[in-house]
């Protein structure tokens, strides 16, 4: 890693921890945090639509996928101002092409992909204590082109795997020693 700058990439199922995971790793690692999804919430309130409504978000989200995956990318980094010179947390890949499109824009830097891999039962909890707007039968969110690529093709595509079920903090400190272990062999 060049001069231990990183770029971490999270992925996972709707509710898997993303964001939690994330913002935890940016404190961690005194990186910048950018997300997909809080770009899509910014769309969305811009566009005068409801930011909180899931159904509203895959639409505007599939829709920049589609339009112009590199525009998009470029903008979620513009949108927290990065630039080279810092370590990066990105959460929400949702689609290979959007992370084929980040690995080029952080280049030279390479972006690793942390996939969280949560079950059905430990998302049908969490649906219950949270109020998502919204949310539907998370079958029919899982549906949308937005979410297919989540567990067919991302989890792939990960250079590490976490089991989401766990406690977060487990979670981060195992993906904080498998980064010094990134780190250690560079």
């Amino acid at each position: 890693m060049k001069n231990n700058i990183l770029v971490i990439g999270i992925s996972g199922r709707v509710l898997s921890g993303k964001s939690t995971l994330a913002k935890l790793l940016a404190s961690s690692l005194n990186a910048k945090l950018a997300s997909f999804g809080d770009y899509v919430r910014s769309v969305a309130v811009k566009q005068g639509k409801n930011s909180e409504d899931r159904t509203i978000l895959q639409e505007i989200g599939e829709v920049l996928v589609k339009t112009d995956p590199k525009s998009f990318c470029q903008a979620v980094l513009d949108s927290v101002h990065w630039d080279k010179d810092c370590s990066l947390v990105v959460d929400g890949f949702r689609h290979l092409e959007v992370l084929n499109e980040m690995k080029a824009l952080v280049t030279p830097i390479q972006l690793k992909l942390i996939y969280i891999r949560v079950e059905d039962k430990t998302i049908m909890e969490r649906m219950k204590t949270r109020i998502r707007g919204l949310m539907k039968d998370l079958h029919i969110v899982e549906k949308h082109s937005t979410e297919l690529q989540v567990k067919s093709i991302l989890k792939n595509h990960a250079d590490f795997i976490v089991d989401g079920s766990k406690d977060i903090s487990e979670i981060q400190k195992e993906v904080i020693d498998w980064i010094k272990t990134l780190l250690k062999d560079s």
